[in-house]
């Protein structure tokens, strides 16, 4: 299901019966006999309307995804092209990678430099800041280094 979960869809199938049954009991009021035929009939109406709705909400998440999954796809392109980059460089091997994988400190600078490629710099993020934050003869340094002359 989608994140609205199954809940959801129970909550909306029970309005469907609760719609249908307010449809019997108009008909009963207004002296119009109910058959078994008719109640046979209107049985699959909860179904086709939580079905409905399910395809309308799917449909719905497709024409306008939410803005955290767009801003997650960005941010995901992004990483994807500095992974590139680097890997053109020639100068990392797999470990490299691993290594900047697990670094913390190397996500950090990654989100930054992102920040800065989306919103721009700033004070609090800014280019020499991120320098700041490694050794100058480390392999995360140069690989920041080089991220940094991409732009």
């Amino acid at each position: 299901m989608s994140k609205k979960g199954l809940r959801y869809y129970i909550m909306i199938f029970i309005y469907g019966i609760l719609g249908v049954a307010l449809l019997f009991v108009i008909s009963a009021l207004r002296g119009a006999e109910i058959s078994t035929a008719q109640i046979v009939s209107y049985f699959p109406i909860p179904f086709a309307f939580v079905f409905f709705v399910f395809i309308f909400d799917r449909l719905f998440m497709l024409i306008f995804p939410k803005k955290e999954k767009k801003q997650a796809d960005a941010y995901n392109l992004f990483l994807v092209n500095s992974t590139e980059h680097l890997k053109t460089t020639g100068n990392y091997d797999i470990e490299d990678f691993k290594r900047f994988r697990s670094n913390e400190k190397f996500q950090r600078a990654l989100k930054v430099l992102y920040k800065i490629e989306t919103n721009g710099e700033t004070d609090d993020a800014n280019y020499k800041m991120i320098e700041k934050r490694f050794k100058k003869d480390t392999k995360e340094y140069n690989a920041i280094q080089s991220l940094i002359s991409k732009k």
